[in-house]
C-alpha cells in the first residue's frame, strides 16, 4: 500500500497495522534440503500506535514515545511503506 502523505503531517498520531517478515525453519540447513512445501506463506499482521516523525516514498517512522520537556522521542519504529496494509490517523480527544 502506498499512503497518501497529503493526508498526514508530522507529529499526527496514528495506528499503523503492517505485514510483518517471518523466519522459516528454525536454525541453518543446506538450501537443497529446506522445504518449501511446508513453508509459512505470510506471517502475522503487526498494528502499533505513534507520532509520525517521518515519511519518505519508502518508509513511515513512528515514535511511540515523546518527551514534552527536552522534545526527545523514544521507540521509533521504521516501517516499509509497502507493507503497510493500513494507516489510520487517530482523532485527538476533545
Amino acid at each position: 500500500m502506498k499512503f497518501k502523505k497529503t493526508n498526514l503531517k508530522k507529529w499526527d498520531l496514528v495506528e499503523v497495522k503492517w505485514q510483518d517478515a517471518c523466519r522459516q525453519q528454525g536454525g541453518w540447513c543446506v538450501e537443497s534440503q529446506f522445504d518449501y512445501g511446508h513453508a509459512v506463506d505470510f506471517a502475522d499482521s503487526m498494528r502499533a500506535v505513534g507520532y509520525i516523525t517521518h515519511m519518505s516514498k519508502d518508509h513511515i517512522f513512528i515514535a511511540q514515545e515523546s518527551c514534552d520537556s527536552d522534545g526527545a522521542i523514544g521507540h521509533v519504529l521504521s516501517i516499509p511503506s509497502s507493507c503497510i496494509m493500513e494507516l489510520n490517523k487517530i482523532k485527538k480527544l476533545k
